[in-house]
Order: structure tokens, then C-alpha cells, then sequence
């Protein structure tokens, strides 16, 4: 069975580039996520979110968890396309720099993959607000789980699964 969350950024390629939905489970349905920008080979993604009044505490702000919850699909998100075929992450480590205090609206997550090991994926995001200043900013380890279907694998993006750096 396939992660559904490759599967909407696979729909989004297909599309051409098109806004997919990002609601393959409760919380990215809550958090009204699109996915906006992927590229496959460079180990990038966007998404943008619109969270609703529900994650919006007493003081007027997002709460932090909500802001943490963005920048962590982002993260597990941009190294899917480079893993190989039924490969899957799984959030190892998620260290988050809060910047600023989100006030509700529109907020974009933009993550990349500093390095793709054959077991990890280091990556990073920023996510911003809708004048595009930078409310916090994250990092993340994320564990790689290997296909269940045999066979040797090989990138889905055309990648090697080998120890590779995206290029810049």
C-alpha cells in the first residue's frame, strides 16, 4: 500500500503543477494544506496552509503545535519524491526555531533535503506568512523506511538510492 502522501505529490506532478490537496489525514485536512511547488530531483516542496480558528489560542496567535505541524509535513514531505519506489519517513528528530508569533491566515512552508543518506534524510524549512516574513523555521531527521516489495531499489525521481546531495 502506498503512502497516500506520495500519492498527491505524484497527483500534483501529473498535473503538471497544479495545486493538489495536502489532506491525507485529519491534521493536513484541518490545517487546509495545498501543495504548491515540488521538485522531485532537487528535494524541494511547498505548501501552502490556511489554518483554521480551532488552532488559534486565547492571545489571538496560532498555537505552537499547529506551527510545528506545518513545518513537519513540509519536512517529511520534500525527500518522498527522492526515495525509492514504496519507500517511506518517519520524523526521527524535529528541532523548531519559533520567530514570530503567527497571527491567523495564509502561511506557505517551503522545505528542502540538505542530504539523503540511504538510511536518513536531513532536511529544513522555513514557513512564512502571507507578506512572506518568516514566522519559524525548522530541521529535521527523518528515518527512512525501506519498500516492503523486494527487489532493488531505485529512485522514483530518476535518483540513485545510494548517498546523494540534491544540487543547488
Amino acid at each position: 500500500m502506498e503512502n497516500p502522501d506520495i500519492a498527491r505529490i505524484t497527483e500534483f506532478i501529473r498535473k503538471g503543477g497544479k495545486t493538489a490537496p495536502f489532506d491525507s489525514n485529519p491534521l493536513a485536512r484541518a490545517l487546509h494544506g495545498q501543495i504548491i511547488d515540488v521538485d522531485a530531483k532537487g528535494g524541494t516542496l511547498a505548501i501552502d496552509y490556511e489554518p483554521g480558528d480551532d488552532f488559534v489560542q486565547g492571545n489571538g496567535v496560532l498555537a505552537g503545535g499547529a506551527v510545528a505541524s506545518m513545518l513537519d509535513f513540509a519536512l517529511g514531505l520534500c525527500a518522498m519524491p527522492m526515495l525509492p519506489e514504496g519507500s517511506t519517513t518517519a520524523t526521527a528528530s524535529l528541532t523548531i526555531s519559533y520567530l514570530r508569533a503567527a497571527k491567523p491566515g495564509r502561511f506557505v512552508a517551503r522545505a528542502s533535503v540538505e542530504k539523503l543518506g540511504k538510511r536518513n534524510a536531513f532536511t529544513r524549512a522555513v514557513l512564512t506568512d502571507k507578506q512572506g516574513d518568516a514566522i519559524a523555521s525548522g530541521v529535521s531527521v527523518l528515518a527512512i523506511i525501506p519498500s516492503r516489495l523486494g527487489g532493488p531499489p531505485t529512485g522514483r525521481a530518476g535518483t540513485a538510492s545510494q548517498d546523494v546531495e540534491p544540487q543547488r
